[in-house]
């Protein structure tokens, strides 16, 4: 059980803004293949703005793994409501479904899903204000606020390592919830190799090619990792 009570949060853009959050996460174990998960967030924000609206967030995952063969069968099934909370217009209100399956060894995995954030008849998008949206939407950040008429993504994800090298190879296909506009799509890929323990080096690409919404978008990045 996880409760959590927030005064004021700061994002990646130096943002700060204060809200009254309440959190409520709570997970079960019935058997090893199968968590459940229950969960609730209410958020009050005191500067409202179209992605940051006071929203009510119910919500249940069901999500496991079973041994299969050499590796593991991994599923997550998932499914939300938001609406209109606090100072928020009431067409503040839409969807959330995740259908997800994969398989994996050690040496190498995938995965494929189907995610949507779903829209009110194109007058509001759901809204994930407090979430690490850079690791789910496609890294080159072209859905860090959901469009009013939703978001569709399909997606599709290779692993693998081999020694000291490792990588990872994703694909996404957007399309809008509402009207079924195609929006665009987008290749990650990550390549990392651990020089030792405790020190790790990355080169990280993401290509967005757009349709219907935004820019084509290339995002490279360099990474030195440090642990100690």
């Amino acid at each position: 059980v996880n409760l959590a009570f927030i005064s004021n949060a700061n994002n990646i853009f130096f943002g700060d803004f204060r809200l009254h959050g309440q959190l409520a996460n709570i997970a079960y174990l019935p058997v090893p293949w199968l968590k459940l998960t229950a969960y609730g967030y209410l958020l009050d924000f005191k500067d409202s703005v179209a992605a940051r609206q006071d929203t009510q967030t119910l919500g249940l995952r069901a999500s496991g793994e079973l041994e299969a063969g050499p590796g593991k069968f991994s599923y997550a099934l998932e499914y939300a409501q938001q609406s209109d909370y606090a100072d928020a217009p009431a067409n503040v209100e839409a969807d959330y479904s995740l259908l997800e399956a994969g398989y994996g060894s050690k040496a190498v995995g995938g995965k494929l899903g189907y995610e949507v954030l779903g829209s009110n008849g194109g007058l509001y998008g759901l809204q994930t204000p407090l979430a690490t949206l850079h690791a789910h939407d496609g890294w080159a950040d072209q859905f860090l606020n959901t469009p009013a008429t939703g978001l569709r993504n399909t997606y599709a994800s290779v692993n693998g390592a081999l020694g000291a090298w490792s990588g990872l190879l994703r694909y996404h296909v957007w399309q809008a919830d509402f009207g079924g506009a195609d929006y665009g799509d987008e290749v990650d890929v990550l390549a990392s190799y651990a020089v030792n323990d405790a020190f790790l080096l990355s080169a990280k690409y993401a290509d967005y090619k757009a349709d219907t919404f935004s820019v084509d978008t290339r995002k490279t990045w360099l990474i030195a990792e440090y642990k100690f």
